[in-house]
């Protein structure tokens, strides 16, 4: 599938030789696709990124990918109710949606990734680029959040959903997972109502850092009486998130917030029922909510707080918790930020464990957060944290 090369240049040192597409698809841009793509353009290759939401207002995604296509979709949950205000939208945005699919169709890629959720999002890029190789990215693996199929559709997760991603799984020419190693041998058949056999060849990923992203390490000392802890990503409104924050809050810890959720851009990320989800603590001294910042500049901006945290899910047993990771811990290592993390995330404390950064806790122990990181030399975690990110790096793994 190789392309007649272009005329060679060089981009960072590098001979641009063979101009293979790489076209990777999502619902909305994320931070692991977006290294992947601009280490594989620093190689040679013609990074494409075809989004439904976004804009292509940021300048990582602009050095990531050669082009990129914007749908300017609107995300509905699918259901009856909402089938006059879907067909509305579709026909507001169909100057926009035809001429996306135009700029589609003159794509010739040597490969296409289609990076889930959602899932019947990735078979529609196994149908419409049925000439080439596809390759399926669950990143997080939905049936793994369910003990049956029950429990999934109670959570209005819809049933072609679920079909969607065993036909993932089944068809795609290949299989990218960044969890556990061996998860692929857990798909759960209470779920898709039968055993799933892979038949294509897997890779597993994780979600490394980035040298671009990486800042220098700096020298600080770890106040007991003043910690300074950050949390980036999803702000879930779930029961047990709040349980961490007030815990946090209440033994008069700092944290900050810089809330991303997939699907819903910057001015959505704390809109009125995250305030009436978490009231009053909202407003507590310790509680710093920040506006979502790019990932280039992420990891300049939370470097100057003590520590990370992953929050969420502590009370959370089910693979998806177990078994997961998550661009988190490459930001932490990325800004030179030790993290702390909940025991039950059983592969991150794996990974941690690796290089002597296991600040795992259980939620009992944010009532003791102070005494236990005081037991820990932060510089010695510090320097561990150096030489695990240096191994992390994308570039030793692409």
């Amino acid at each position: 599938r190789r392309t007649t090369p272009r005329t060679h240049s060089t981009r960072g040192g590098i001979l641009v030789g063979f101009m293979k597409q790489v076209v990777i698809i999502e619902s909305s841009p994320t931070a692991t696709p977006q290294k992947v793509a601009e280490v594989l353009r620093r190689n040679g290759y013609v990074t494409v990124l075809v989004s439904l939401i976004g804009s292509d207002d940021s300048y990582s995604l602009k050095r990531a990918y050669d082009k990129r296509i914007f749908f300017d979709f609107k995300f509905f949950k699918v259901n009856f109710r909402n089938l006059l205000m879907i067909l509305f939208y579709s026909f507001k945005k169909s100057k926009r949606i035809i001429s996306g699919f135009l700029e589609i169709r003159r794509l010739k890629p040597y490969v296409v990734i289609a990076r889930a959720t959602p899932n019947w999002m990735c078979v529609l890029s196994m149908f419409i680029f049925r000439k080439y190789p596809v390759i399926y990215f669950p990143y997080d693996i939905r049936s793994f959040c369910y003990n049956s199929l029950r429990e999934a559709k109670e959570d209005g997760v819809p049933y072609f959903e679920i079909l969607a991603e065993r036909y993932c799984f089944q068809h795609a020419d290949g299989i990218i997972h960044k969890g556990k190693e061996n998860e692929l041998e857990f798909l759960d058949q209470n779920i898709f109502g039968r055993k799933i056999y892979i038949k294509s060849p897997t890779l597993h990923f994780l979600p490394y850092c980035l040298n671009t992203f990486m800042v220098p390490i700096q020298n600080k000392i770890l106040k007991r009486g003043e910690i300074h802890l950050v949390f980036v990503g999803h702000v879930a409104q779930i029961e047990s998130f709040w349980a961490e924050l007030n815990e946090i809050v209440r033994h008069r810890i700092h944290i900050h917030l810089y809330g991303k959720t997939a699907n819903i851009n910057k001015e959505g990320s704390y809109n009125s029922s995250l305030a009436s989800k978490y009231g009053a603590i909202l407003h507590s001294h310790y509680l710093h909510l920040h506006r979502q910042v790019d990932q280039e500049i992420l990891a300049a901006e939370i470097s100057h707080y003590d520590l990370g945290i992953w929050l969420g899910f502590h009370d959370v047993k089910k693979k998806n918790i177990a078994f997961a990771t998550g661009n988190k811990f490459a930001s932490y290592f990325e800004a030179g930020l030790p993290f702390i993390y909940f025991k039950n995330h059983q592969y991150i404390d794996k990974l941690m464990k690796k290089f002597g950064l296991d600040l795992g806790i259980e939620f009992k122990d944010l009532a003791h957060l102070k005494d236990i990181l005081s037991k820990h030399n932060y510089g010695e975690l510090v320097r561990r944290l150096k030489k695990a990110r240096e191994e992390f790096e994308i570039t030793k793994h692409i």
